[in-house]
């Protein structure tokens, strides 16, 4: 299954993040994504205290791969340092001159946010967790082509910055 990402990621940002102007105490931000070979962008939204949401897009700084996630959180603190719990869905698609792959996966974890700034209005947060899933590779040499399926690795880490305005 190849995922295509489009302009229904950015359509479902606009839609949960005006969404969350509605919610008693919203807060809602752009978040940056460090990665190896790219800089992804997201939207972060703690729509209460302890609910959370969270939308992720990132393409590789040489265009060879593509990947989302989305994901909600809980939290049962609402200190500045905030510990919280999430799970999500993501997919993800590479390419290259004679291969392709792709692949869809769910992830729970645990996370940490760190909150800065006189309103509490910037945050660093560092994500572990798990990640199930299969990744499907097509190669095609001279001709052949071939198939490969193999189990995605379990271990997740993540994290990023996210400016709350």
């Amino acid at each position: 299954m190849r995922i295509k990402f489009s302009g229904v990621f950015l359509c479902l940002a606009i839609v949960f993040m005006c969404s969350s102007v509605y919610a008693k105490e919203p807060r809602t931000g752009l978040s940056i994504i460090p990665t190896f070979n790219s800089l992804g962008l997201g939207i972060r939204s703690w729509r209460t205290a302890q609910f959370g949401w969270e939308l992720q897009g990132n393409t590789s700084f040489d265009g060879d791969y593509k990947t989302g996630l989305a994901k909600l959180m809980y939290s049962p603190s609402t200190d500045k340092s905030r510990f919280y719990l999430f799970g999500g869905l993501g997919g993800f698609s590479y390419s290259g001159d004679n291969w392709s792959g792709s692949s869809s996966y769910y992830a729970i974890g645990t996370g940490w946010e760190w909150l800065k700034g006189i309103r509490k209005n910037q945050g660093a947060s560092f994500e572990i967790g798990l990640q199930f899933g299969e990744v499907e590779y097509e190669f095609s040499y001279g001709g052949y082509t071939s198939t490969i399926t193999f189990e995605l690795p379990n271990p997740y880490i993540g994290g990023n910055y996210v400016f709350y305005f």
